[in-house]
């Protein structure tokens, strides 16, 4: 009985886990309410996050290995203007608060990697 206990727990565990990777919540049973720009929202959110990660690459490697990143940095800058437009557009046109709520902390969040990188 106690092995079967703790099986469902690990399976429980798991199945929060993997929908808080999915979905960026802590449920149980993921809620099939997303809307098309929370979807566009979190895509973008992840390529912020990619860029962020490429960037700190890049100063990694001009520090380390004296490699000449210019070209690497100006193009993240460049996609970084980009998702900011579209996070801006959301912010300003979504749907509910919820939505422009998640779209302002996003953009906090380009704010604050624009201003401590320059």
């Amino acid at each position: 009985m106690k092995t079967f206990l703790a099986i469902i727990i690990v399976a429980v565990v798991c199945l929060v886990v993997f929908n808080y990777l999915t979905t960026g919540e802590f449920k149980l049973i993921p809620s099939s309410n997303v809307s098309p720009e929370e979807v566009e929202l979190m895509r973008l959110s992840d390529e912020f996050d990619a860029l962020e990660r490429e960037y700190r690459q890049a100063g990694r490697g001009a520090a380390f290995g004296g490699v000449d990143t210019t070209g690497d940095v100006s193009s993240i800058f460049s996609e970084m203007d980009e998702i900011e437009k579209k996070v801006k557009k959301i912010a300003k046109e979504g749907s509910t608060m919820e939505v422009r709520g998640k779209a302002k902390k996003v953009l906090e969040g380009i704010t604050q990697f624009k201003l401590d990188s320059r």
